[in-house]
């Protein structure tokens, strides 16, 4: 129960507010374009990007608090981790297309309405790796977040904790 209340509390946490910052970076975008951004805003196109940006990026809360849970369970500090986690989704794009399915990132472009093309010296080496559907992909990253706590929940019972040694 512990690990599980953990992940939610960082789920819900991580969510309402990266959730929220995505809402109103939205509304601040289109809303400053004038009359032509609020059109879109308020129109089923608009909402429906509205809608796949927030649930992308609860998805991606979900997905990395799975991911920082595990290795939080695995190393005692976790920094180095979690700039090796840092690097790996960073560089993804230049990866071969069997290694790209192996970041979360990967998952999460799928189900954003717009592809957002790298740029400069990372666009000569980007490989383009088949995209999956989001049919595969909420589900896939929701499996992963489910193994990860069952594998934690596991490895937690045969931890100790020693009171002595702080």
């Amino acid at each position: 129960m512990l690990v599980v209340g953990k992940f939610l509390a960082g789920l819900v946490t991580s969510a309402v507010f990266f959730g929220s910052s995505v809402l109103l970076s939205f509304l601040i975008t289109y809303g400053h374009i004038g009359a032509e951004g609020r059109a879109f805003m308020f129109s089923r196109l608009g909402m429906g990007h509205l809608l796949a940006y927030v649930g992308t990026t609860v998805l991606a809360c979900i997905g990395y608090g799975a991911l920082f849970l595990a290795l939080s369970l695995v190393a005692k500090n976790p920094v180095l981790p979690g700039i090796a986690v840092l690097l790996w989704e960073a560089f993804h794009p230049v990866f071969p297309a069997m290694l790209q399915r192996l970041s979360i990132t990967f998952y999460l472009k799928q189900l954003c309405p717009v592809d957002v093309l790298p740029e400069g010296l990372m666009r000569l080496f980007t490989v383009v790796a088949e995209p999956v559907s989001a049919w595969i992909a909420v589900p896939g990253l929701l499996t992963l977040a489910m193994a990860v706590l069952v594998l934690a929940c596991f490895r937690i019972r045969s931890m100790e904790i020693s009171y002595l040694a702080d």
